[in-house]
């Protein structure tokens, strides 16, 4: 995990510890809610690892804690932390990817990159990336240095994203 979730996470649990709060912390392993921390659900996360996590506003793509806001069906839309795939590195869809990350359609391949809210470049890396809209969120696309490279991305993103 780099330290753009690291910042995010810290800031999160810095008030609640690991298991205070009532219960366990987001992406933390259950067997039923009652083991979360309160308003906390427990639901399959990647590998069918059910994991604790926080329902969210489907108006918002980041949560608090710096995980995507994802529309899960039947369990609604949640603050995800099933992912397991790290940033940068191939994927297929959205919720394999890491917590913050997601799933992004490049020209070679698709890679587990930064989400952002639209229009909101904090997250990403100051001078080096900005937040680039898609159809339901954001993420930190490199900016395109003077001579036409683009910064330090080999990894053939491009300027679409999967559907999470």
């Amino acid at each position: 995990m780099d330290r753009r979730l690291t910042i995010a996470l810290g800031l999160f649990i810095a008030g609640c510890g690991a298991t205070s709060c009532g219960g366990k912390a987001p992406g933390t392993a259950c067997a039923s809610a009652g083991e979360c921390r309160e308003g906390h659900v427990c639901v399959a996360g990647a590998d069918m690892v059910a994991v604790c996590m926080l329902p969210c506003d489907e108006g918002r793509f980041l949560c608090e804690d710096g995980s995507l806001c994802l529309d899960r069906g039947a369990d609604g839309h949640l603050c995800w932390f099933g992912g397991r795939t790290p940033y940068r590195m191939p994927c297929t869809e959205t919720p394999e990817c890491e917590p913050g990350t997601l799933c992004v359609t490049g020209a070679t391949q698709s890679t587990c990159e930064q989400g952002c809210e639209p229009g909101d470049d904090r997250i990403c890396r100051d001078g080096i990336e900005t937040c680039v809209a898609f159809e339901t969120g954001g993420w930190c696309q490199p900016i395109p240095m003077l001579d036409g490279a683009v910064d330090g991305s080999a990894d053939g993103a491009a300027d679409g994203a999967t559907t999470p």
